[in-house]
């Protein structure tokens, strides 16, 4: 019920994100490249990593730049409610 898009803008290639999900042992994840100039200009995001939640309608809910813990007991509830 929820979809997680790991989006790279790390030039040129993916390893940097690669090697991060290998370290946290992430291995059902796709990494999707996208281009650092095109991202501030598009969607005016300057700090990585960020996060952006969507709604089931795909909605903006949420953003945080930086650094975010997501499995906490509060976190975990919020996602659960939201996928419901």
């Amino acid at each position: 019920k929820i979809v997680v898009l790991a989006l790279s803008f790390d030039k040129p290639s993916p390893a940097p994100a690669q090697r991060f999900f290998d370290q946290e042992g992430i291995t059902n994840l796709p990494i999707l490249m996208g281009d650092a100039q095109n991202m501030e200009t598009v969607l005016g995001w300057v700090l990585l990593p960020t996060t952006i939640v969507l709604n089931k309608s795909g909605q903006h809910i949420y953003t945080t730049k930086g650094d975010a813990v997501w499995d906490d007991s509060s976190t975990l509830k919020w996602l659960n409610y939201l996928a419901t």
